[in-house]
């Protein structure tokens, strides 16, 4: 992994603002929704939570499902406001299956799917004794994301709305940013003589990279 590496493939293209948009949108109206003890306007996170998944217009048969299932979903919130807090544990431990089924036999590591789209699209190349070391990393995000999604569930299951906003918006990105950090980190001390990424361009590719592209 390089100092100076090659320019993005087109396939590993910049992060689309809507779902930056989507992203940042969906604490604020949470917050609003505390601060103004209306808790109907939760509703309004359902869609954006549909857009930061599959896009405002998504050209899939899945993703309009998602986006009119949002539709639906912002109705039973109007009516069961708790209801807006049980999506992000829900997709969290849809991820945390999503990882663990890589680690069946037959199957490449998540892990490994994704440094080696990364590295692949900077004309470079994993190293030949690290398929032990992205099957453990795919164990501890499998671990992880399981762990975080149970507690969030847990948060919305006792309502403890203010609880689960800050487990959900803070805790939970800095563990995942944590994890990835951390990899990048102890790979230079388990793998010295390969090249190195500052952690700006690590995290910007993989922040490139969506599930879509993987096998």
């Amino acid at each position: 992994m390089s100092a100076s590496p090659a320019p993005l493939g087109a396939s590993l293209a910049p992060t689309p603002i809507w779902r930056w948009i989507a992203l940042a949108g969906y604490p604020i109206i949470f917050v609003v929704a505390l601060l103004t003890d209306q808790p109907q306007l939760r509703a309004l996170t359902m869609p954006l939570l549909a857009i930061a998944l599959v896009g405002p217009w998504p050209d899939q048969i899945v993703g309009r499902f998602v986006l009119g299932l949002s539709v639906a979903a912002a109705l039973v919130v109007m009516i069961w406001p708790t209801f807006a807090l049980w999506p992000p544990g829900l997709i969290c431990l849809s991820a945390a299956v999503w990882f663990a089924v890589s680690l069946l036999p037959g199957h490449q590591p998540r892990i490994h799917q994704f440094a080696a789209l990364a590295v692949e699209h900077h004309q470079q190349s994993l190293p030949v004794d690290a398929d032990r070391w992205l099957r453990g990393w795919t164990w501890a995000w499998t671990i992880a994301l399981t762990g975080l999604a149970l507690v969030a569930l847990a948060l919305a299951a006792a309502q403890q709305a203010m609880f689960w906003l800050m487990w959900v918006v803070v805790v939970m990105p800095l563990v995942m940013l944590g994890l990835l950090l951390g990899e990048l980190y102890l790979r230079r001390w388990r793998f010295p003589d390969e090249p190195r990424w500052s952690a700006l361009f690590f995290l910007r590719t993989m922040a490139r990279i969506h599930p879509g592209q993987l096998d």
